[in-house]
């Protein structure tokens, strides 16, 4: 039990659900909420509270994400993952490579220094990026996770790391206030 009370110390919520609260955590245990989670500290849901039901696309938008290839859906994604990243981890030299490495790997390897909103858009694109922009920061990874072909394990593994390491990094950052620079501006230096 030593691992699960260092897990409690360590990390909101005392559970890896809760990990990357509200970012980057799994969805609410509907279990917790009423006091009934079997598996306390290991539950793999989150146990602290969403003020809201999380931001997911509409039946339309996923069509429309379906319909891009890869590029297209990292152009639109990464730029938006960048943001949230920043906000949330301060822009860390391994995020920042990680996001780098993985819009390479996406084959849009501009896509982080990209003008962003894009400058053309119709009306169905820009319902489309509001609606990504409402996302959580694991919803917008776990949708170009999606969009990556099932044969392309390296780059599905990428998102995952990075998917990890933003949400082990987010327990260490809890406190920290978010900083007053764009992840846009220091990404353009490096």
């Amino acid at each position: 039990h030593r691992a699960d009370q260092v897990w409690n110390e360590e990390v909101p919520g005392g559970n890896p659900g809760s990990l990357g609260h509200p970012e980057l955590c799994t969805r609410p245990c509907l279990f917790f909420s009423q006091g009934e989670c079997a598996n306390g500290s290991s539950c793999d849901f989150c146990h602290l509270q969403h003020p809201k039901r999380p931001a997911h696309l509409d039946k339309r938008h996923r069509l429309m994400l379906q319909k891009m290839s890869l590029p297209q859906v990292a152009s639109l994604l990464l730029p938006i993952i960048r943001e949230k990243v920043f906000v949330l981890d301060a822009c860390s030299a391994d995020s920042v490579a990680s996001l780098r490495g993985l819009a390479a790997r996406c084959g849009c390897p501009t896509a982080l220094d990209a003008e962003w909103p894009p400058p053309r858009q119709n009306s169905s694109e820009r319902l489309l990026i509001v609606a990504l922009q409402a996302m959580s920061l694991r919803l917008l990874l776990t949708s170009l996770h999606r969009s990556i072909p099932e044969e392309d394990v390296g780059t599905r593994l990428q998102v995952d790391a990075l998917l990890e390491h933003l949400r082990h990094r987010s327990c260490v950052h809890v406190a920290s206030p978010p900083p007053q620079v764009s992840l846009a501006a220091h990404v353009a230096k490096v």
